[in-house]
C-alpha cells in the first residue's frame, strides 16, 4: 500500500520543533504572497510604472546581494533564530510604509525603491538564517524530506495568497493589501520565537579571527567544491532570466494581455497545485533517476513553460486557462529543482559553514535579481515585451548546463553525513 509521506502524521510531522518551524515559515510565505504581488501592483496601477522603472524596483530587491558574504559570515557567528525574528520583523515594519504614505498621500516611486530594496536585505538575512537552521532541526538524511514538506507549505501558501491578494488588491487597493502581509510577517516572528532548539554552531577556526577571514574560509570552501559551484551557477542562471521574466511578464499580462488583478491572483494560485505535486514528487523522483537528474529536469520544465507567454492569444477566458495549465507544470518542474538542489547543497556543506555557503548562494541569487531585472527592462525597451519574454525562457534553459559539472546530474543520492560532506 503506498502511502503519501507529505500528508500522514509520522516521520517530521511528529517532530516538534520541525513544526513549530514549518508553520512559521508557512506564515512568512504567506506574507511574502501578498507583498510580491501587492507591491509591484502599487507601482503599476497606482503610480503607473514603466518597464524601466518596473525593472529598477526588481532590481532593488537584489542590491543587499552585495553584502550577502558579510551576512553569511555574521550568521555563522550567531544563534539563527534571533536573525529570523528580526528579519520578519522588519519586515512587517517596513512594507507598512507604503499604505501609510498612500492614505497620506505621499506615495511614490522612490518610496517603493526604498522598501523594495530594504526588503531583499531583511529577506537575504532570513534566507541565510533559516536555511542555516534546518540542518540543526533535522538529521541529513531527514532532509530531502524536510524541504519537501516545507515546499508544500509553500505551495499552501501559494494556493490562497494570489488568490486573496489579487482579490484584496481590486477591492480595496494594493498598497491595503500590504497590511495583510505585515500581519503574517508578525505571526512568523511569533511562532519561530516558540522553537526550543540547540543550535550546533560547529568548529571552525576561522571564527577566532576578523570577519575577512571568516569570509574567506567560506569562499575557499566553496571553491574547492565543485558539486557546489555548480549548483550555484545553475541557480544563479535560473534566477537572473526568471526575474527578469516575472518583472516583465507582470507588466505584459496586465497591458498587453489585459487581465485583472483578480484574474491574475487566480493563475498564479493555480501554480499551487503543481507545487504540491512538485513537492509530493521530489523525494520519489530523486530516489528513482537520482537527485541530478531531478534537478535538470526540473529546470527544463521551468523553461518550456516561461515559452508560453508570450506564444498565447485569443480569447481572455482561453488565455487565463492555457497560462494557469502552464504555471501549474512550471512550478511543478520549479519546486522539484528547487528542493534537490537544496538538500544536496545542504548535505554537502558541514554545520559551521551553513551561513556562509547560503550567503553565497543568496549573493548569487539578490545579484541575479538586479541583473535579470534591468535586462529585460533594457531588452522590452530595445525591442519589446514579446521579444524580451522569448530570451529569457532561452536564458533560463541553460541553466542546466550548470549541472555537468562535477557530474551533479549524474548524482544518485544526498550526502548522509557531515565528514563526507565536508571533503
Amino acid at each position: 500500500m503506498t502511502h503519501l509521506t507529505l500528508f500522514k502524521l509520522s516521520g517530521l510531522w511528529r517532530h516538534t520543533e520541525f513544526r513549530k518551524l514549518w508553520s512559521g515559515q508557512a506564515s512568512s510565505l504567506f506574507g511574502t504572497q501578498f507583498v510580491n504581488l501587492a507591491l509591484p501592483l502599487t507601482a503599476v496601477i497606482a503610480l503607473d510604472a514603466t518597464p524601466i522603472q518596473m525593472g529598477i524596483v526588481t532590481a532593488m530587491t537584489g542590491l543587499p546581494g552585495f553584502l550577502g558574504l558579510f551576512i553569511g559570515a555574521w550568521v555563522d557567528r550567531r544563534r539563527r533564530l534571533p536573525v529570523l525574528i528580526g528579519s520578519d520583523l522588519g519586515r512587517a515594519a517596513l512594507i507598512a510604509l507604503i499604505p501609510t504614505a498612500y492614505f497620506l498621500d505621499v506615495l511614490s516611486i522612490g518610496l517603493v525603491y526604498v522598501v523594495a530594496f530594504g526588503m531583499g536585505l531583511f529577506t537575504m538575512a532570513f534566507s541565510i538564517g533559516y536555511r542555516s537552521l534546518l540542518p540543526t532541526v533535522v538529521k541529513r538524511s531527514e532532509l530531502v524530506e524536510a524541504n519537501s514538506k516545507l515546499e508544500f507549505a509553500g505551495s499552501g501558501t501559494s494556493a490562497l495568497g494570489p488568490g486573496i491578494g489579487g482579490g484584496l488588491v481590486d477591492a480595496i487597493s494594493g498598497p491595503a493589501t500590504l497590511l495583510f502581509g505585515a500581519g503574517s510577517y508578525l505571526l512568523s516572528a511569533v511562532l519561530f520565537r516558540s522553537i526550543r532548539v540547540t543550535e550546533n554552531m560547529g568548529q571552525d577556526r576561522s571564527r577566532q579571527g576578523d570577519e575577512t577571514g571568516s569570509i574567506r574560509a567560506g569562499i575557499d570552501f566553496f571553491r574547492r567544491n565543485r558539486v557546489l559551484i555548480g549548483i550555484a551557477g545553475s541557480q544563479a542562471t535560473l534566477v537572473t532570466f526568471s526575474a527578469g521574466f516575472m518583472s516583465i511578464g507582470l507588466l505584459y499580462k496586465v497591458n498587453e494581455l489585459e487581465i485583472t488583478p483578480a484574474v491574475l491572483g487566480l493563475i498564479i494560485s493555480a501554480g499551487s497545485i503543481g507545487s504540491i505535486f512538485g513537492a509530493m514528487a521530489a523525494t520519489r523522483m530523486s530516489k528513482r533517476v537520482g537527485i541530478g537528474s531531478a534537478m535538470a529536469g526540473g529546470l527544463l520544465i521551468v523553461a518550456i513553460t516561461e515559452a508560453v507567454l508570450p506564444i498565447v492569444d485569443g480569447p481572455i477566458v482561453f488565455i487565463a486557462i492555457v497560462l494557469a495549465t502552464a504555471i501549474v507544470v512550471g512550478d511543478g518542474g520549479n519546486v522539484i529543482y528547487s528542493i534537490t538542489q537544496m538538500s544536496l547543497r545542504q548535505s554537502a556543506t558541514p554545520d559551521h559553514f551553513q551561513g556562509r555557503i547560503s550567503s553565497i548562494f543568496a549573493t548569487f541569487v539578490r545579484l541575479g535579481w538586479p541583473l535579470g531585472g534591468l535586462l529585460s527592462g533594457f531588452l522590452a525597451e530595445l525591442f519589446d515585451l514579446r521579444t524580451a519574454l522569448f530570451i529569457g525562457a532561452a536564458g533560463t534553459a541553460t541553466a542546466a548546463i550548470w549541472l555537468t559539472l562535477g557530474g551533479i546530474w549524474r548524482t544518485g543520492e544526498i550526502y548522509k553525513s557531515e565528514a563526507r560532506s565536508a571533503k
